[in-house]
């Protein structure tokens, strides 16, 4: 559905920042629902400001492209952190865990009570808090981030409205029942995630979607202190708490959720060092992740020497990336679009991925980009003259070589077609008697 770039800004006082761009696809761009799906999470995410929640700087169209600018994050998501210490064993500290869940609790507490101009709530829901819209950065701050499919208090403007929209495995009981939502379903997702992180155990996830569902809905939710010896009591307590399948037995608010998990660190006498929990996860991400970060910092130092010798415009990039269409195919009707509107950013790098990836830096994408103009080269795929030399497909004698074509692992799968002869034998076999 969209394209995502990393861009530079240069200030006039000569500071470079970075950003995450992002745009719609060609096409999709002319589509009223995705371009409705676009400005509705833009209309939000430009609303922002908390340490907790990405930044968005600027939304709207740009010379006929729809075009969000964004903050560039340097980490990676709370998922690949659970990934890679599940393939040691290992899960993330108590500690560690609790200081996370109070940083994005923070952030869902602002979202839920955000005002308009007017001073008239928005009952924002998140809908989509899951291990892939956490953001860790290298310094221990943690982000959340995706609000393409985040609901308001204003029904009539929303888009997605009497549908299932989510990841099935973090979603609450009545977000699965497409129910009246506020923000204690978004804490009910937390909730899933805490208990993931402190024990490695996706709670929920099934073999299929109605199987997670009836999870939701129905399975037994055990209390992380029966699953595993010695987990800290207090904290099985909270996360069986937010986990309450009816939302007036849940806390009542993200805030006394993130306050609970502030007792629980005051008793482990934590709560003081907030200073050092952050560094503590700033270490775990350095240690974890290390050599994936000097490899980033590589692609981005040479991806800066390449915007101070070439300078690439966004035009530029734009005509040699060519996003690919529903159904494949590639659209050449990129290389008129001039985004003369946002002089300020130049293209370093491209990827046709979501936000966190580029986050990453894959900064590789680049070579990538000057080889796409030959591909465009048609002239071997117009050589199709070649492939309407039938004759030599005419020649049809030779498919009795099929034989060779028999020893393919496919025709034993598929013994109906051509193998008709052999169900002669079964009448031979009555012949004889």
């Amino acid at each position: 559905m969209a394209e995502t770039w990393l861009a530079a800004r240069q200030s006039m006082a000569g500071v470079r920042k970075f950003a995450a761009i992002k745009c719609i696809h060609s096409s999709y761009n002319d589509s009223e629902d995705y371009v409705r799906l676009f400005y509705h999470e833009g209309s939000i995410a430009l609303r922002l400001q908390h340490p907790s929640l990405i930044s968005t700087w600027q939304c709207e169209p740009v010379d006929g492209r729809h075009v969000m600018v964004m903050e560039y994050m340097r980490g990676v998501t709370l998922e690949q952190l659970m990934e890679r210490l599940s393939f040691s064993g290992m899960t993330i500290p108590y500690d560690t865990a609790a200081w996370i869940g109070i940083q994005i609790l923070d952030g869902l507490e602002y979202l839920h009570t955000l005002c308009d101009e007017n001073g008239k709530p928005l009952h924002i829901v998140h809908r989509d808090v899951t291990p892939q819209n956490i953001f860790l950065c290298r310094d221990g701050q943690c982000r959340l981030f995706d609000f393409g499919i985040a609901q308001t208090g204003q029904e009539d403007n929303d888009i997605q409205k009497g549908m299932i929209v989510g990841k099935p495995a973090y979603m609450s009981p009545e977000q699965c029942q497409s129910g009246v939502l506020d923000g204690r379903s978004d804490d009910f997702s937390l909730a899933t995630i805490l208990y993931e992180m402190t024990t490695g155990i996706r709670i929920f996830a099934r073999a299929n979607e109605i199987q997670t569902y009836n999870a939701i809905m129905y399975d037994e939710i055990v209390p992380p202190a029966i699953r595993i010896r010695k987990f800290p009591t207090h904290l099985s307590h909270i996360i069986a708490s937010a986990l309450e399948r009816d939302p007036s037995k849940r806390y009542r608010s993200s805030a006394d959720f993130a306050n609970a998990l502030r007792r629980f660190l005051n008793v482990r006498k934590r709560l003081e060092e907030q200073g050092a929990l952050k560094s503590l996860l700033a270490s775990l991400l350095a240690e974890q992740f290390g050599n994936d970060f000097a490899q980033d910092d590589k692609k981005l130092s040479s991806a800066c020497e390449l915007l101070d010798s070439e300078a690439k415009s966004m035009k530029d990039i734009i005509a040699e990336s060519k996003p690919v269409h529903a159904l494949g195919e590639t659209a050449d009707d990129t290389a008129d679009i001039e985004f003369s509107k946002l002089p300020q950013i130049c293209i370093i790098a491209s990827s046709n991925a979501s936000l966190p990836p580029v986050t990453r830096s894959e900064l590789t994408a680049k070579p990538e980009l000057k080889a796409k103009p030959e591909p465009t080269a048609k002239p071997e795929t117009t050589a199709k003259p070649e492939t309407t030399a039938k004759p030599e497909t005419t020649a049809k004698p030779e498919p009795t070589a099929k034989p060779e074509t028999t020893a393919k692992p496919a025709l034993p799968r598929r013994p109906g077609l051509p193998p008709k002869p052999p169900r002669l034998p079964p009448v031979s076999d009555r012949n004889r008697h």
